[in-house]
């Protein structure tokens, strides 16, 4: 998987893409507009001034935050211009909207009270040197708040197991695939990079291999019901992260 492989595919979902956030209709899309009021509820506590939305997309998180902190002031980075036309579209208040690759941010150090990055660090290469990039850029003391595949979770092991034989069947070598990631090495990137944890929310407990009408109802339960037991680990589908940057 390459820049240019996720650039393309995100390129060619940006006209639809929004929809996922206002009218779910899969596991999914649940997951994006979970991860969202998530954000919302926390951005909300934590009253930032200067807010960055790395892998911003349509900007459909962008326009809810900004309804929610008026005051607050925003920026918007994607890799994909059509998903930025997309987040222009879709926002009548302005706010700067950068097209440039995540791992390396053309921002200035100690800028930002909170950076947050949804869906995205299950695309990357380098996933260490995002991490820095993200610790220079925040301010002493700021959040940053990120999604990732949880790769403890029995049900993505099996599907990566599954969609290993898929694509060698098919020898393809193409395809763009979120990657997951284990808790042990977010745990790692943490602690290297100068972070403090702050709080971890496991959501979306789909079966993983197919959406049915009651998986969001299900969904919903199950992370009410197991979000502060260890078991939650191991059946969710992703996890909603959020550290500090140290304050020395």
């Amino acid at each position: 998987m390459t820049k240019n492989h996720v650039q393309i595919r995100f390129d060619k979902l940006a006209s639809d893409y929004a929809a996922n956030y206002e009218h779910p209709t899969t596991i999914f899309g649940f997951e994006k507009k979970r991860r969202m009021e998530l954000l919302l509820e926390y951005a909300q506590q934590l009253k930032p001034q200067f807010t960055l939305d790395v892998g911003c997309g349509p900007g459909i998180v962008l326009s809810k935050l900004r309804g929610r902190l008026p005051d607050s002031n925003f920026v918007g980075v994607d890799l994909s211009n059509l998903m930025l036309r997309e987040a222009q579209a879709n926002n009548s208040s302005f706010f700067p909207l950068v097209q440039s690759d995540v791992e390396e941010l053309p921002f200035a150090d100690n800028v930002f009270d909170l950076i947050y990055a949804l869906g995205v660090v299950d695309y990357l290469e380098k996933l260490h040197q995002f991490f820095k990039t993200i610790q220079r850029i925040l301010r002493p003391g700021g959040y940053f708040v990120f999604t990732y595949p949880n790769g403890d979770c029995i049900k993505r092991t099996l599907r990566a197991s599954l969609r290993s034989y898929q694509v060698r069947l098919v020898r393809s070598t193409s395809g763009v695939f979120s990657v997951p990631i284990n808790g042990a090495t977010i745990k790692r990137l943490v602690a290297d990079c100068d972070f403090e944890p702050f709080r971890r929310h496991f959501i979306t407990y789909g079966n993983g291999l197919v959406s049915f009408p009651w998986s969001v109802a299900i969904s919903r339960k199950m992370e009410e019901c197991l979000n502060e037991n260890l078991v939650s680990r191991y059946l969710a589908w992703s996890c909603l992260c959020i550290v500090r940057k140290k304050r020395t």
